[in-house]
């Protein structure tokens, strides 16, 4: 899958991030989990620097021409998000929708934990 988007007049194509590349994204994820724990300028400049390394990495395997202005990055990068899960969904490799709480406890509200222990045949 190959996505056209247009930014500012310059035209890239984005493509899912390659499953060999996949560590890069599951890596930005958790750096950006990082944000909240920060305690000093230090800290946010070198988790900072780690992230424009993770995120050109990223572009460099799924953005065509290369972009040229660091504005561009932010929206190239989450057009490869969107492409990317939208593969990902395609292949079955993650749900799109949630199934409700009924549908995976059972009609009585059990968890499967609970539906499992009880016996055969009762409820509750």
């Amino acid at each position: 899958m190959e996505k056209t988007v247009e930014i500012d007049g310059v035209e890239y194509k984005v493509i899912p991030i390659p499953p060999a590349d996949s560590p890069y994204s599951a890596l930005y994820s958790e750096k950006v989990k990082k944000f909240a724990a920060l305690t000093t300028i230090q800290e946010a400049n070198k988790l900072s620097a780690e992230l424009e390394e993770i995120v050109a990495k990223i572009l460099s395997k799924t953005v065509t021409p290369q972009p040229s202005k660091k504005a561009h990055e932010t929206q190239l990068l989450n057009e490869v998000i969107i492409v990317t899960r939208k593969v990902m969904e395609d292949a079955g490799l993650f749900r799109k929708d949630k199934r409700s709480n009924a549908e995976e406890s059972g009609a009585d509200g059990a968890s499967p934990a609970q539906a499992a222990k009880r016996p055969i045949g009762t409820k509750g």
